[in-house]
């Protein structure tokens, strides 16, 4: 088992955003994950921040893969769909304030490779 965290500041993001526009959300942000958010900060924040913890948790580096490739999906309990890897993980997101944290486990039984093993 693997545990990746990570912490996000609202308003840093927001200021990419205002700065970088929609470009910068469609390099981020998959089509659904933005029809979800609906524009909030504070959600795009928390699912930046579940993004960031997955790649931590495959014991990935940022430059091995596209933030698109990584999806958050569902409300209540959030799954992180990793396309590339073919890997679902779950995970826990929070936003209060100014920041916005994300916790993802990911899980490996004793018969699977290794769940951060890719090719690239």
């Amino acid at each position: 088992m693997r545990v990746g965290t990570d912490i996000v500041h609202v308003p840093r993001l927001a200021q990419q955003v205002e700065e970088l526009g929609q470009d910068f959300l469609n390099r981020v942000f998959t089509t659904q994950e933005l029809a979800v958010c609906a524009g909030s900060v504070e959600r795009l924040a928390a699912r930046w921040a579940a993004k960031e913890a997955a790649i931590k948790a495959l014991g990935w580096e940022l430059q091995d893969v596209a933030l698109t490739d990584i999806e958050v999906t569902g409300e209540g309990r959030p799954r992180i769909v990793v396309h590339t890897a073919g890997a679902v993980l779950d995970g826990s997101m929070r936003h209060d304030g100014q920041y916005a944290i994300a916790v993802v486990v990911a899980v490996q039984s004793p018969h699977e490779s290794p769940i951060g093993k890719h090719d690239h």
